[in-house]
């Protein structure tokens, strides 16, 4: 699944490096479209030893970024003419200029890309672990067990060792091979259990302390800072 989505973005041109993530960098990885270029932590290209949960840590991650890529072309347009409004708002004569409308679509987009990502992660790791045990889709324990703390937004644990339970969350439905499709019910799922972690889990942001939305309301600001600024407000 994962060199399936890779060929994809580099076939379309999308990514054309795999680059180290700068030091002290709030996130998982990294896909910068202005660059055409993935990054990762540096301690999960680290193959020496390469230890299982390294290994599926970089899987997941990779997949999440990947269809980041993928997503970029599609989800260009729609910020780009969110945008455009917000330029109108900026030169227009009202003595308030409310930018909510704006701020409000690019969450919207960003929330179904990043749901979608982690979705593409998840795939990423079913395949993985397809691929090492051919003769069955892989179960709830073995998908939560192989990376706990990725699986956690798509599967509940309960019970107490040995005798763990696990279900999938409420509004994910897999396939038989347990691949999750991009519905809009499991979109609207995983943005359920993703985009909308408080900031004390999504840890975002330049010191780490940011969910999603404000994640990306700083590059919404920013831009509208920008461009009130010469508009003379």
């Amino acid at each position: 699944e994962l060199k399936a989505k890779m060929q994809i973005a580099f076939e379309q041109g999308l990514i054309e490096k795999i680059e180290y993530l700068p030091s002290k960098t709030y996130a998982g990885g990294i896909y910068e479209r202005s660059r055409k270029s993935l990054q990762l932590p540096l301690q999960v290209l680290d193959n020496s030893p390469m230890e299982r949960g390294r290994a599926a840590e970089l899987v997941f991650t990779m997949g999440h970024e990947v269809k980041h890529a993928i997503n970029s072309p599609g989800n260009h347009e729609p910020i780009k003419n969110a945008f455009a409004q917000a330029a109108k708002i900026a030169t227009s004569p009202e003595s308030v200029h409310d930018y909510t409308p704006v701020a409000a679509e690019i969450i919207r987009i960003e929330r179904i890309n990043e749901a979608s990502a982690n979705i593409a992660g998840f795939n990423a790791i079913v395949s993985k672990l397809r691929q090492e045990r051919p003769e069955s889709a892989p179960s709830l324990a073995q998908l939560y067990n192989e990376l706990p703390h990725r699986m956690g937004d798509f599967i509940d644990r309960s019970g107490a060792a040995p005798k763990f339970e696990y279900r999938l969350k409420s509004g994910l439905t897999p396939e038989k091979d347990m691949m999750l499709t991009y519905s809009g019910d499991n979109i609207e799922a995983s943005g359920r259990y993703y985009f909308d972690k408080p900031a004390s889990e999504a840890s975002l942001g330049k010191y780490g302390n940011q969910d999603y939305r404000h994640y990306y309301c700083d590059f919404v600001f920013g831009h509208i800072d920008k461009i009130e600024k010469p508009a003379g407000h």
